[in-house]
């Protein structure tokens, strides 16, 4: 049965095919799961494979750069991605694009099929398999927002266009794009009722949880600038499971200091969700920014736990330090992102003294044993932006600075411009840009008629 379940989504994402994803046909001679036990097969299938963030939105960040001498030997997508080009794709199918909407698609069978056999199944059974599929999808749609959408601002959410929002598995129902405050309501509509069916912990990480959702609820709404709620739902999912991880238990120098099998072993993670793998996240094509690695003190464990060993000077160096081991890069929620999460929040509303306690009780883990000495501000404001600058550094390659840039640019204070300098021209990406929305697939426009970004 699984085998079939896996000719479904390899049937949907149809790799190489130009036909636009919201339009593709499924074959009608494949078996279609009915029973709670199909469902939860066809969950597990795609928790393993399929629930993962983007590649393109890392590629366009500020977290590692790339040389005259490698950006040709990076795949087109990324190299126009990386220079903020107009057209991204150069006519070819966008995994970015495709990946979350198969993810969409799964769990629309599932769910529809779920609410057939609602009632006649254990309920905590049920109602683990149905959060799962909601779970996913608000993962799958909130990562589709990020790359396709321009970042939320309350002010005029309800006339920018959102993304195609697709809650049944029929597709011959139109898509079209509706606003922000359709696509955010979705997503956070999917979490509260997934927190409310799922079980407070999970044995396999891979599997979300009651505290999974309620966290991957404050990355939503922290990316709306909804403090209150932002606070409200790390704080939630911190009060079932607040652990984090010494740095000094760990051995710092190791090629993967998290190793093995780290959706077991890490209790600081709540869900494994992994990142689209890219060639620009490996050696010798990106390397870290020199201005992060700098930031890092020679006693955060960090320093040495996320990156390799510098060598010689003038090395490149590469991130080491993902939560997903040898599985890749890590996107899901974990506890060390609730805490800044928090933070953040108490900050914003003048709790200073609340905002540091977080951020010191995170920070101290980081450090070498003996040498952390607590930050201390005069203001929220102060406590604020070392706050925000530990984020960066906490966060790095989890798929999180692109949605980061995209709401802190909103801020004058914390405004950045990005800069590229390749074959001796400089490419900028300013505050505000709408290059912040990367292009809606040219296939899809083809087929579905949408609205395109502008560029």
């Amino acid at each position: 049965m699984r085998y079939t379940f896996f000719l479904i989504i390899l049937c949907l994402t149809g790799a190489g095919c130009q036909k636009g994803f919201l339009d593709k046909k499924p074959n009608k001679a494949l078996v279609i799961p009915n029973t709670l036990q199909d469902f939860r097969a066809l969950m597990e299938d795609m928790s393993g494979n399929f629930s993962r963030g983007p590649a393109l939105t890392t590629v366009a960040g500020d977290e590692y750069y790339t040389t005259d001498g490698n950006i040709q030997g990076l795949q087109v997508q990324e190299q126009n991605a990386y220079l903020w080009l107009e057209d991204v794709y150069g006519g070819e199918t966008v995994a970015d694009w495709d990946y979350p909407y198969n993810t969409v698609f799964v769990t629309n069978v599932a769910l529809e099929g779920l609410e057939k056999i609602k009632g006649k199944e254990s309920p905590e059974e049920w109602g683990a398999v149905a959060g799962t599929a909601l779970y996913h999808r608000s993962f799958a749609f909130f990562n589709l927002a990020q790359e396709f959408a321009l970042p939320y601002r309350k002010e005029n959410a309800a006339t920018t266009p959102g993304i195609p929002i697709r809650t049944s598995p029929d597709i011959t129902v139109l898509s079209k794009r509706g606003n922000l405050v359709d696509t955010y309501k979705q997503i956070t509509d999917d979490l509260i009722y997934a927190q409310q069916l799922l079980p407070l912990a999970s044995s396999l990480r891979y599997r979300p949880s009651k505290g999974a959702a309620l966290a991957l609820l404050a990355r939503v709404y922290l990316t709306m600038n909804d403090y209150e709620n932002a606070e409200k739902y790390a704080d939630d999912a911190l009060q079932l499971s607040d652990t984090l991880v010494d740095f000094n238990s760990v051995n710092v120098d190791d090629l993967l200091p998290f190793p093995g099998t780290p959706i077991l072993m890490n209790p600081e993670v709540l869900c494994f969700n992994g990142l689209l793998n890219s060639l620009y996240m490996y050696a010798p094509y990106a390397q870290v920014d020199s201005n992060l690695y700098a930031s890092y003190h020679d006693d955060d464990l960090r320093k040495r736990c996320y990156f390799n060993a510098p060598g010689s000077p003038g090395q490149y160096k590469l991130f080491k330090g993902t939560y997903a081991g040898s599985y890749g890069e890590f996107n899901g929620p974990a506890n060390d992102e609730l805490y800044l999460i928090r933070a953040e929040c108490r900050a914003r509303r003048e709790q200073k003294e609340e905002a540091l306690k977080d951020l010191n009780k995170l920070l101290v883990k980081r450090w070498k044993q003996g040498t952390y000495v607590p930050v201390e501000t005069n203001t929220a404001k102060e406590a604020l932006a070392i706050i925000l600058a530990e984020r960066k550094k906490e966060l790095v390659a989890r798929g999180l600075r692109w949605s980061d840039l995209r709401r802190l640019n909103n801020e004058p204070e914390f405004q950045v411009t990005l800069k590229r300098v390749i074959g001796q021209k400089e490419y900028l990406l300013p505050p505000g840009s709408n290059r912040y929305a990367f292009p809606i697939p040219d296939n899809e426009i083809r087929e579905s008629g949408i609205e395109q970004n502008k560029r």
